[in-house]
């Protein structure tokens, strides 16, 4: 049995991307802590960039569909569900999936911090590690 995922980034109260895979869907979690440090790390966020990060996570090309507000990357066929409820971040369009289950995950969009200034991110108190015990 096989389990589908849903994982949504979301931005401004708007879906982002959205991966939507057919199995091995367990694995959802995985992809949303990746994302996460993609998201963190500052570097380009595009639907291919999540596609090649979750293609590596999830491991299955032949189920895995990656879209955002103009492109779909994975089944070149897909049911006109997928671009009618992209804006539904907890909305699964693979209709295919299994009866196992359907795991959804959101993430929101956290920008990186910006200092107003490079004097500002200095303020924060230095603690070291001491062999004194």
């Amino acid at each position: 049995m096989t389990t589908s995922g849903v994982l949504s980034i979301v931005k401004d109260e708007h879906t982002f991307i959205k991966v939507v895979v057919g199995c091995y869907g367990f694995n959802v979690d995985n992809v949303a802590f990746a994302i996460n440090d993609l998201l963190d790390s500052g570097d380009a966020v595009t639907a291919k960039t999540i596609y090649e990060l979750s293609l590596s996570k999830w491991g299955c090309e032949n189920c895995l569909v990656v879209m955002d507000a103009t492109t779909t990357i994975g089944k070149e066929e897909l049911a006109s569900l997928y671009r009618e409820t992209f804006d539904q971040p907890r909305f699964n369009p693979d209709t295919t999936g299994s009866n196992a289950g359907n795991i959804v995950r959101v993430v929101q969009w956290r920008p990186p911090i910006e200092y107003p200034d490079e004097t500002a991110s200095t303020n924060v108190e230095s603690i070291t590690a001491s062999d004194e015990n």
